[in-house]
């Protein structure tokens, strides 16, 4: 049987026979540039066969890195969604804690039909100078003087104002709540929310009870 080699020198191509290869235990003489080499690896089927292999393996490399590139590719959508998700829902908290972000929370809430809520930090907030006097001059007119005040360092929503009547044993005899519709001027001012810093003086009238009052509670809630 011929065998065709491929000389590694010169690569030149020339044919053996196969009794001739055995005869000299496989070494093989170019006859062009007389390199003497081994026929075995070097037969043209041996070279068809070895480029077979390295076509397949870069085929199958080129798959390997388009799974791996998809794979990143859908975790990295994943992470987004699950960011956005994130910055949607607590797009409020986000706004206060970091003021700089509002102007672009804003914007992305006017794109998908959405609103910031003021932030609601009870704990931040201090009612100041409260009194409950008589009005001199009405019978049966009382009214809640106080200031409440924002410590918190971003706006924050307008609280309701709970005033709880009290006997001489501290206990409830009358309770009066007072929403930000009834002790603000516009309704625009609750939707603006009492800024850094702020005060807001007040003075609240309210019915005297008749009862027999010795004191009072006053506490913001939302």
């Amino acid at each position: 049987m011929i065998v065709n080699l491929d000389c590694p020198s010169c690569q030149s191509r020339f044919k053996v026979s196969e009794d001739q290869i055995t005869q000299h235990q496989g070494l093989v003489c170019c006859g062009h540039c007389f390199t003497l080499f081994k026929a075995q690896g070097h037969t043209q089927a041996s070279a068809e066969n070895t480029k077979r292999s390295s076509d397949n393996l870069n085929k199958t490399t080129t798959k390997s890195v388009c799974k791996n590139s998809l794979a990143v590719f859908m975790l990295l959508l994943l992470l987004l969604s699950a960011v956005l998700q994130t910055v949607y829902f607590l797009r409020a908290e986000i706004s206060w804690r970091f003021p700089s972000s509002q102007v672009y929370l804003k914007l992305a809430c006017k794109k998908i039909g959405c609103d910031i809520a003021l932030a609601k930090q009870i704990n931040l907030l201090l009612l100041d100078d409260t009194d409950l006097l008589e009005d001199e001059q009405r019978l049966g007119l009382m009214y809640l003087s106080s200031s409440i005040v924002n410590q918190a360092e971003f706006s924050q929503a307008y609280p309701t104002i709970e005033l709880t009547l009290t006997d001489i044993e501290d206990r409830a005899k009358y309770t009066r709540q007072f929403s930000p519709h009834e002790y603000l001027d516009h309704e625009a001012d609750a939707k603006l929310g009492l800024a850094a810093g702020q005060s807001l003086k007040l003075t609240l009238p309210l019915a005297n009870p008749d009862q027999s009052i010795a004191g009072y509670r006053v506490r913001l809630f939302y």
